[in-house]
């Protein structure tokens, strides 16, 4: 039986071209522009110690000991999170296959893995703690939705998602160009948060304010 989430999806156009297309010219031509990570400059170490902090507050507060990562990028930032490599399992999970073969080889280990996915189409793999950090703000509407879907019917306990808590209204988007998601706004409507982490950073003035992570707990979507 579909949830209201994978309902939602489909009054929402699907994108004209394919996730791991996009995402792969991405890869390939190094479109944001970091010299330290494929996945921008949002996933540089200096951006992201206030994202570190928030998420390794987590992994204590709530035992974390599995998280599967959606969208992990080339794991550039969450390898540096206090208590990654006491976690039990990470699972990295990003639709470039490029790059999901090249993250196996330099982080693989027995509690390390990476796997190729789309997120609106493909398992996620159920975990203490799923990850979606600066990942659905790339994704259409239909895409975040049908993600939620698969994420609120699994088996995962917590679920830590960028917000934009301030934001009004959402607008949707193409062709892997950003926009700020506000997860409790319309169409997603999640609940309000256990928790919320202010983890705003600096990228020469054209961020847009209010970057936080949001933490729920799935069965209460």
């Amino acid at each position: 039986m579909p949830t209201n989430y994978q309902t939602a999806s489909e009054a929402w156009p699907k994108p004209t071209r394919p996730a791991e297309t996009l995402f792969s010219e991405v890869y390939r031509t190094n479109h944001w522009g970091s010299t330290e990570s494929v996945s921008g400059p949002g996933s540089e170490l200096r951006q992201t110690e206030a994202v570190r902090t928030a998420v390794a507050s987590v992994f204590a507060r709530y035992r974390i000991r599995s998280v599967t990562d959606v969208g992990c990028g080339d794991a550039n930032w969450i390898r540096g999170v206090d208590g990654f490599d006491r976690l039990d399992t990470y699972l990295g999970l990003d639709v470039v296959g490029d790059l999901v073969r090249l993250n196996q080889e330099r982080y693989g280990t027995g509690a390390v893995s990476f796997r190729q996915a789309d997120l609106s189409r493909d398992e996620i793999p159920a975990a203490d703690l799923v990850i979606a950090r600066d990942c659905l703000v790339h994704l259409t509407h239909h895409e975040v939705l049908a993600f939620i879907s698969r994420v609120a019917v699994g088996e995962s306990k917590y679920l830590l998602a960028t917000t934009y808590a301030g934001l009004p209204e959402n607008r949707d988007t193409a062709d892997t160009h950003w926009r700020p998601l506000n997860l409790q706004a319309a169409p997603f409507h999640l609940p309000e948060p256990i928790e919320h982490f202010d983890t705003d950073f600096t990228d020469g003035g054209r961020h847009h304010p209010g970057n936080g992570l949001g933490l729920w707990m799935i069965d209460q979507l």
